[in-house]
């Protein structure tokens, strides 16, 4: 019971922030998180790039889709920009439903730590990613 008590009102040692259109898989990658980071971390969950980008607490981490859609005033590229720009040290891992290579380099290009492809086994990709490498500052 003291440690319901402790995560309750201790504050969360991860920062990660989610920014994806698809509900499914938000949720899909957010149970994911919690049950691998123990309910260690702060999960903030955005279905827009202007929600995040409203953010001023630096994650640890982001995980964003390329393609927004509807739900983002910039494109992938220029989301990135931005979320590079606004918090240069967070791990960076963008995700999609296309494996287009060109994407991939120029995401590359503007600073992100990994790229993943979205398929059944991307949730599994992303937490390996974060929970293996804990270590959740850029290098």
């Amino acid at each position: 019971m003291f440690k319901f008590f402790k995560n309750l009102f201790c504050k969360k040692k991860y920062s990660i922030y989610v920014v994806e259109d698809d509900n499914f898989f938000l949720n899909a990658v957010r149970i994911q998180l919690e049950i691998s980071f123990k309910y260690d971390a702060d999960l903030q969950l955005f279905m827009s790039s202007d929600a995040i980008l409203e953010q001023t607490i630096q994650p640890n981490a982001i995980i964003m889709d390329y393609h927004l859609g509807e739900h983002s005033e910039c494109d992938g590229a220029e989301l990135i920009r931005r979320l590079r720009t606004k918090f240069p040290t967070a791990k960076l891992i963008v995700l999609t439903h296309e494996g287009d290579i060109e994407i991939a380099q120029e995401s590359y290009k503007l600073g992100v730590d990994n790229f993943i492809k979205k398929d059944v086994k991307a949730v599994k990709a992303v937490i390996q990613e974060l929970v293996y490498n804990k270590d959740l500052q850029r290098k």
